[in-house]
């Protein structure tokens, strides 16, 4: 079992660059970031040089995308036997979109203290929830809580009731 950083983070690159190579994408490079904000999950980002192929590698509501890190995820771990947490990017699609559902989340969670009431965030991806749940364990004003089944699947932003 491989023990370095370096070497996770080589087979992680080599694993995506492969997945590319076979799809026939040439025209990008491949970054690797620090870990996104909330999450101990190191970032490596595909920027592609137009617009055709980024938009192939996201898809509709970032399905590809997900697709693609789920296929690297699966090839990475039959290589390096342990759970490792990582996110496959493309032109920071998904910091992007975390930037804004950081800025939803917030609004809510003032709205829920402010106006004291429950508020109900829309069905997001398992990944969503927990940023959200990540960014929030630590405010001592609101409490989170996932509710519902499948892709139906919510968070619900409580006040505390110390605050009401």
């Amino acid at each position: 079992m491989l023990k370095k950083e370096e070497d996770k983070n080589k087979i992680i690159q080599e694993t995506i660059i492969l997945m590319l190579k076979l799809m026939d994408f040439n025209n990008y490079e491949l970054e690797t970031k620090d870990y996104l904000e909330n999450t101990n999950e190191l970032v490596f980002n595909i920027k592609t040089k137009n617009n055709t192929d980024s938009s192939f590698l996201i898809g509709q509501k970032g399905i590809n995308l997900r697709s693609f890190q789920h296929l690297v995820r699966l090839l990475v771990s039959k290589k390096i036997q342990e759970k490792i947490r990582f996110i496959v990017d493309v032109n920071n699609y998904i910091q992007e979109n975390n930037q804004r559902l950081i800025q939803q989340t917030q609004m809510a969670v003032d709205e829920a203290i402010n106006k004291h009431k429950t508020i109900i965030l829309p069905p997001m991806t398992a990944y969503q929830r927990r940023l959200i749940h990540l960014m929030l364990e630590k405010n001592n004003k609101v409490t989170t809580e996932s509710t519902g089944e499948g892709p139906e699947r919510k968070i619900i932003i409580q006040p505390k009731s110390d605050i009401l």
